[in-house]
């Protein structure tokens, strides 16, 4: 017997709660682009969302099977998967041994389309890095299906590509006031310029937001430990203040801590005050 390892794990999706990402309690601003995502599926239309890391496809992914409420959905994370991985996803998302035990490359694909034909599920497809795998699959497995397929830059294949950029300034601002339980309009000049400054990045406004709620920043002072915290991840030095300009994808997800610790030790060097 063979014993496969599995880099990613195929998830049959019946309510929120088997999602893989947490449903977005605030979704602002996507409301056309989540629309237009209903229609393309709702026509069998296969589509993907491409746009930078932490954008938001996933988020909105999510949004999108929930107002598709199909019976079900399978998510696949493809990373650089091949097909037959792609197809043992599927078998792992219905614990189908058929499909995971198949003797042969043609029994495997054989077997996956016909489980997806049977059960006709809303197809999403995380993180395509390897996209000629994914074309083969929908091609040969999930022809007749409505498929998601996201990924971080415009690739061509069988779908409708449609683009995830930053979020409108009202839309980037509702976003980080949600977050940051701050009183709508309350420091609005600094507010505006943080979400300047990361470009209106949705990931990027939750997670300095939360910092202001759980820590009591205040958003002058996010504002001043910003710049260093972004170049710190990777941006260069002629670029450090420049509002509008994009933190790098290493950077990103460690703006958070790095924004912690500057303004911990702005505090202990000036004595600042809490907000509040």
């Amino acid at each position: 017997m063979i014993v496969k390892s599995y880099p990613f794990m195929g998830k049959r999706v019946t309510t929120l709660a088997d999602l893989p990402v947490p449903f977005p309690g605030a979704f602002l601003g996507r409301e056309k682009l989540l629309d237009e995502v209903g229609r393309q599926l709702s026509a069998k239309v296969a589509t993907m969302l491409y746009g930078a890391e932490g954008v938001g496809k996933t988020t909105l992914a999510a949004a999108a099977l929930r107002a598709q409420r199909a019976s079900h959905a399978v998510w696949i994370n493809a990373g650089f998967s091949d097909l037959g991985a792609l197809c043992d996803q599927v078998g792992q998302a219905y614990e189908d041994r058929d499909i995971l035990d198949a003797p042969d490359p043609e029994a495997h694909r054989a077997r996956t389309r016909s489980r997806l034909d049977e059960a006709q599920p809303l197809l999403v497809i995380d993180d395509v890095a390897n996209p000629q795998a994914v074309r083969a699959f929908m091609r040969e497995i999930a022809a007749d299906l409505p498929v998601l397929a996201l990924a971080d830059e415009q690739l061509s294949g069988p779908w409708a590509p449609l683009a995830v950029g930053g979020l409108s300034r009202p839309a980037a601002t509702a976003l980080f006031y949600h977050h940051s339980r701050l009183e709508p309009g309350a420091d609005a000049d600094n507010v505006d310029r943080v979400c300047a400054l990361l470009e209106d990045h949705p990931l990027s406004l939750e997670v300095v937001a939360r910092l202001v709620a759980v820590d009591q920043v205040s958003p002058g002072e996010l504002l001043a430990a910003l710049p260093s915290a972004v170049v710190a991840g990777g941006s260069t030095g002629a670029r450090r203040a420049s509002p509008g300009v994009r933190a790098p994808r290493a950077g990103r997800a460690d703006v958070s801590a790095r924004v912690g610790r500057d303004v911990c030790q702005r505090r202990h060097a000036g004595g600042s005050g809490r907000r509040r």
